[in-house]
C-alpha cells in the first residue's frame, strides 16, 4: 500500500500546473451584485483575475443577472476582464445552458479570433458558427465536435483557439459592440475556465468527470479514474467536497 501511495502522489505531482483560471457561479461569495441582483463583478475562484460588464446600466444596456448558480445575458452587457494580463490563452470551457437559438448572439468573443453564433444547417440542428475566425479554431460540444446545441438544458463547450489571445481580447456572454448590435447570449452561464496550456489526457479526463458529474450533463470523453479530485487539485481547479463525495460514490 505505501509503494502504491508514493506512486500516485508522485503521478500526481509530476502534473504540469498551467496557469488554469476558474469561475464558478456557485461560489457565490465571489459575485458582487446589486440589491437586485444585477452583476457588478465575478472573481475568479482560484487566482486574483476579476470579470465586470463592459457596459454600464444605461437606456441601451443592462447588467447581467445572477439567478440560481448562473449569470443570466438576455439583452444584458457581456462581461470582461479587468487590468493587464500578459499570458496567452489557447483553450476556453464553459458551462452554459441556452433559452433560444438566436442569431448572432454570441457565447464567446476572442475579438478579432473568434466569435461563436449559433447557426442552424440542415433539419434546424444548431451549432457553433465561427466567424472572423484564424486558422483552425475547433469548438468541442459536450466532448463531440459535430454535437448541436441543446435548448433548455446544460451543456459544455471547449473551444480551442489556433490563435492564443490574451485577457483583455476576450470578452464573456456576448460582443462588445454598440447598442444597435446587440449580440447577448440568451442563456446563462455556470462556470468558466481558461487555460495557456494543452492539457494532458488525464487531466482532460478528469475535468470532464468533474463537470459532467456538477452539471448532469452526459458527454462523449473517457471517465477518469477515482483521483480525479487529486488531479483536479494539482491544476489549482476547485472542485469542492461535493465532487469529492460523488467521485467515492461512484
Amino acid at each position: 500500500m505505501k509503494v502504491k501511495a508514493l506512486f500516485l502522489f508522485v503521478t500526481i505531482c509530476s502534473i504540469c500546473r498551467a496557469d488554469i483560471i476558474q469561475f464558478d457561479a456557485s461560489a457565490s461569495d465571489s459575485i458582487l451584485v446589486t440589491n437586485i441582483s444585477k452583476v457588478v463583478s465575478w472573481r475568479s475562484v482560484n487566482s486574483p483575475t476579476i470579470l465586470s460588464p463592459v457596459h454600464e446600466n444605461s437606456s441601451f444596456w443592462s447588467q447581467p443577472c445572477l439567478e440560481t448558480r448562473k449569470i443570466c445575458f438576455n439583452d444584458a452587457s457581456p462581461l470582461e476582464f479587468a487590468g493587464a494580463d500578459t499570458n496567452l490563452y489557447n483553450k476556453i470551457i464553459v458551462v452554459a445552458d441556452c433559452n433560444s437559438l438566436m442569431p448572432w448572439s454570441t457565447l464567446i468573443d476572442t475579438s478579432p479570433a473568434l466569435a461563436a453564433n449559433p447557426v442552424a444547417f440542415s433539419n434546424e440542428v444548431f451549432t457553433f458558427l465561427t466567424t472572423n475566425c484564424i486558422g483552425s479554431s475547433s469548438i468541442i460540444i459536450n466532448g463531440d465536435e459535430s454535437a448541436e446545441i441543446p435548448i433548455n438544458s446544460n451543456f459544455i463547450v471547449e473551444f480551442v483557439l489556433s490563435s492564443p489571445t490574451n485577457l483583455n481580447n476576450i470578452f464573456i456572454g456576448g460582443s462588445p459592440a454598440t447598442p444597435y448590435w446587440n449580440r447577448s447570449w440568451d442563456g446563462g452561464i455556470y462556470e468558466i475556465l481558461l487555460f495557456d496550456e494543452a492539457l494532458t489526457e488525464q487531466q482532460y479526463s478528469a475535468l470532464y468527470t468533474y463537470l459532467s458529474i456538477k452539471y448532469k450533463i452526459d458527454v462523449d470523453t473517457p471517465v477518469c479514474s477515482d483521483d480525479s479530485y487529486s488531479i483536479l487539485k494539482a491544476m489549482n481547479i476547485k472542485a469542492g467536497s461535493a465532487f469529492t463525495t460523488m467521485i467515492l460514490m461512484r
